[in-house]
């Protein structure tokens, strides 16, 4: 049987979770997994810059598609 931990000591410095990428996190019972990696492109400024209107659209797309499997991963939106 896995262990968890319980975090929220009520710290007055507040809470972390994840100290690095390769800490495990989950939330309403998911199974906890280590940070995503980061997709090309999603995360640089050029990703959105000023071009067609397909490759913008295309961009939008993927950025939402990663966002909801990172909170999906996470257990934060089933």
């Amino acid at each position: 049987m896995a262990t968890y931990e319980t975090a929220g000591y009520n710290s007055p410095d507040g809470l972390q979770l994840g100290i690095n990428a390769t800490r495990k996190v989950a939330f309403y019972g998911a199974v906890p997994v280590v940070q995503r990696a980061a997709s090309a492109g999603l995360h640089e400024a050029s990703a959105l810059s000023i071009g067609s209107n397909t490759t913008i659209a295309a961009s939008l797309v993927a950025w939402i598609l990663e966002v909801t499997a990172t909170l999906k991963g996470l257990g934060i939106w089933a």
